[in-house]
């Protein structure tokens, strides 16, 4: 669970409690996550997740066609959708829940 709150640290619930999911994050800690990651990866953020390239780029991981990120498809593809996430959290105010 991700919430629009910005704190440092992961929050995790005592053991044997499953009350928020068992632990607590920042959207804005976790954008600010995905942003190293993808200059990390040479990852254009304004990229769509559920664009051509990128479905491509999962479907033919030996072709990355010079590109560091289509190498790492996997991994841009979950910073392209998480990003996305924190932006929409932030934006509404709403939590991102994982399950």
């Amino acid at each position: 669970l991700y919430i629009p709150i910005d704190f440092e640290c992961v929050l995790f619930s005592p053991e044997h409690s499953d009350a928020l999911g068992g632990a607590v994050g920042s959207s804005m800690r976790l954008r600010a996550e995905c942003k190293v990651l993808a200059s990390r990866l040479q990852l254009p953020l304004d990229l769509d997740p559920e664009a051509d390239e990128v479905v491509q780029a999962l479907e033919q991981p030996g072709d990355d066609g010079g590109q560091l990120w289509r190498r790492h498809a996997v991994a841009s593809f979950v910073c392209l959708c998480f990003y996305r996430a924190c932006e929409a959290s932030i934006r509404t105010g709403a939590a991102i829940v994982f399950g």
